[in-house]
């Protein structure tokens, strides 16, 4: 995928959910998404998605960080 395209789908995402704000997104492969679920979420195994949302999300300009195994997403 293209950088425009997918900055195209993630400004349609962030629009169909009423996000405001910017999101970090990382694609990556199974291997790092398990060590992602690993060190947040106590699974050792990869999954499709983890999302991170932001701390302080009052003001509206950073929403938080998104990582997406490509591996699954293809």
């Amino acid at each position: 995928m293209s950088e425009q395209a997918l900055l195209r789908f993630s400004q349609k995402a962030r629009k169909a959910v009423g996000l405001k704000g910017r999101v970090s997104l990382l694609l990556t492969s199974n291997r790092e998404m398990q060590h992602l679920n690993r060190c947040f979420r106590g699974k050792n195994k990869p999954t499709d998605v983890i999302s991170f949302p932001a701390v302080d999300i009052v003001t509206h300009k950073f929403a938080g960080d998104l990582a997406i195994s490509v591996d699954i997403a293809s």
